[in-house]
């Protein structure tokens, strides 16, 4: 079905099906988060077993390499897609179950290193499910609207994506802990995914059967420039190559292309801050605020709105000012707002300033970071859509994500066991520390020129093979 419009796609009531699913399994995704953030944080008062559950989501990404788009490719779409809801339900009934009858609701004072077993047993479960249908969801989208809705379609899903995570972490979490307790969020999890299972079930079975590159398109449409940019974003999602592979793979477009390097290095330095943010916020809100660590959203809801805000302001000052400039101003913005958040607490003793300014300080900082973010994050992925023909486009962001999950490892552990030793606010300013390092790698280097627009440049490639 050619779709060249966003009406076009929202026309499509399959489409809006795997919409609808999309949207109610990310809130549950969401909702279930803060649980886990917030319950691992009680149990332990640990800031390193935070960064191991942010881990934990990562380590399949590396584990499982081809994996799920392989299982994708030879059973088919619809089958992985409402597989993975039933065991996303399943899990979700499983582990309110489990909080009620054998931890008692996991109230206050109930700690249990068994618990946090479980939790992290049922996050590494939730993340494996999720790997599978995340190929299953991208390769459904151009079954159900065409590789000419498929650009529209990604869109209206990363608008989602945004919302689900403002209303599932920030908003939904907090109040459903407050009036229901800690497994009411696992049983709204159950019932999300449970809906996107009855969703998923919907779907047209033959339609979303096995894989099987364009058949079905016009010849004369999977041959257009356009629509190979469009199958490389489809192979990126699909995963199909091993770890080390994207590594490979990834490098070669950009080993001779200097700015594209630095947007790929700012864009994987904007991840890791976020995962740092969820590893560090609950402790942060204990030590430097004060206050108990189930108020987490004091500092995630001012910084998911800025993050809205930054969505929509980046890209005007990226064509105002150019995006590496833009990226540069971000990554400036994201260590000063961490910088500001290490001496709020020191400052604010020292200047003796009440614990209410403190936590109005806390929230403009914390906007800060969250705007920073997104004009180091809309920039950047600007630059690799731009400066190479649009066949390369999938080996690039399957090269970013791949050097994002190498990185988030490591640098989850040693900040996780460094606010555990020295504190939260020593934490914060390596934080920034690192960010102004990842920042400044090769940005002294001379950029290459940059590609006309609409005519993306063919980067060499390079035969060595090496990697960050």
């Amino acid at each position: 079905m050619p779709a060249n419009s966003y009406q076009a796609v929202l026309r499509s009531p399959r489409f809006l099906q795997l919409w609808g699913a999309q949207f109610l399994g990310q809130i549950s995704q969401n909702v279930v988060n803060f649980a886990l953030i917030v319950l691992v944080n009680v149990q332990t008062g640990s800031t390193l077993a935070g960064g191991v559950l942010v881990i934990l989501f990562s380590v399949p990404a590396i584990v499982l390499g081809p994996l799920p788009g392989m299982l994708v490719d030879r059973v088919g779409r619809w089958w992985v897609l409402w597989l993975s809801n039933l065991l996303r339900t399943l899990l979700g009934l499983g582990m309110g179950l489990a909080l009620v009858f054998i931890y008692h609701g996991a109230a206050q004072g109930s700690a249990s290193g068994s618990l946090v077993i479980w939790l992290y047993l049922f996050s590494l479960s939730l993340s494996i499910s999720t790997r599978f249908y995340m190929p299953a969801e991208a390769t459904a989208i151009p079954s159900l609207v065409g590789l000419g809705g498929l650009t529209h379609g990604l869109a209206l899903f990363g608008i989602t994506f945004v919302v689900a995570e403002a209303l599932g972490l920030i908003v939904l979490g907090p109040i459903l802990h407050l009036a229901f307790g800690w497994p009411s969020l696992f049983y709204v999890c159950m019932a999300g995914f449970g809906l996107a299972l009855l969703l998923s079930l919907l779907l047209p079975r033959r339609q979303l059967g096995a894989y099987q590159g364009a058949e079905g398109e016009p010849l004369d449409l999977a041959a257009a420039t356009q629509d190979a940019a469009l199958l490389a974003t489809l192979e990126a999602g699909k995963t199909r190559q091993s770890f080390w592979q994207q590594l490979k793979e990834g490098w070669r477009p950009i080993a001779q292309d200097r700015e594209m390097l630095i947007a790929v290095v700012r864009l994987s330095l904007a991840g890791v801050v976020i995962a740092l943010v969820s590893e560090l916020a609950p402790n942060f809100v204990v030590q430097v605020l004060r206050r108990p660590a189930d108020e987490i959203s004091l500092v995630l809801a001012p910084a998911g709105v800025a993050l809205i805000v930054g969505a929509m302001i980046a890209p005007r000052l990226a064509r105002k000012m150019g995006s590496l400039p833009a990226a540069g101003l971000g990554v400036n913005g994201v260590v000063l707002a961490v910088v500001l958040l290490a001496l709020n607490r020191p400052l604010g003793d020292f200047l003796r300033l009440p614990d209410g300014l403190i936590i109005a300080l806390a929230v403009a900082e914390a906007s800060l970071l969250g705007f920073a973010l997104n004009l180091i994050s809309v920039p950047c992925q600007a630059i690799m859509q731009e400066r190479v023909l649009p066949r390369l486009r999938g080996s690039i962001v399957a090269f970013q994500q791949a050097i994002f999950n190498l990185a988030a490892v490591p640098i989850l552990l040693v900040i996780g066991l460094l606010a555990d030793d020295l504190g939260i606010p020593w934490a914060l300013l390596a934080v920034a520390i690192i960010s102004l390092m990842a920042a400044r790698l090769y940005a002294g280097a001379k950029p290459g020129p940059t590609a006309p627009q609409g005519q993306p440049a063919q980067v060499a490639p390079s035969t060595d093979g090496v990697t960050l």
